[in-house]
């Protein structure tokens, strides 16, 4: 699993590639535990190269949720593959954490809700 990170604003965008199995969620979520730790006012994490979810990687994300929330930050996936879409929407993943089609739609979310709360 590889992750690039930029910043735009006070949100970080992480690009994930590869896939979030066993094998990979140990170092993904030491690099998300980074991030979180830098305290953003929002975290997008780009699914567009995300080839495979396993279990694991769906507790992750669900552990990602609840620290970036006790962070008082927020959190938005985007740019889902179908193959892996189909995984989060079975289990109702967007029900916990927002899904967007794109990183674009994502930020405007993260806008949204930071004039919101002003």
């Amino acid at each position: 699993m590889k992750v690039h990170t930029q910043r735009i604003g006070d949100v970080i965008v992480a690009q994930l590639a590869g896939e979030i199995d066993t094998m990979d969620s140990d170092g993904l979520g030491e690099a998300l535990a980074e991030i979180v730790a830098a305290q953003p006012a929002g975290l997008v994490l780009d699914f567009a190269q995300v080839t495979y979810i396993a279990s694991v990687g769906l507790s992750l994300l669900l552990k990602l949720a609840q620290d970036m929330r006790k962070a008082k930050g927020k959190l938005v996936i985007a740019a889902v593959a179908p193959a892996v879409k189909t995984v989060l929407d079975t289990v109702h993943l967007g029900a916990a954490i927002p899904i967007e089609t794109t990183v674009d739609a994502a930020l405007g979310r993260m806008a949204v809700k930071a004039a919101a709360s002003v």
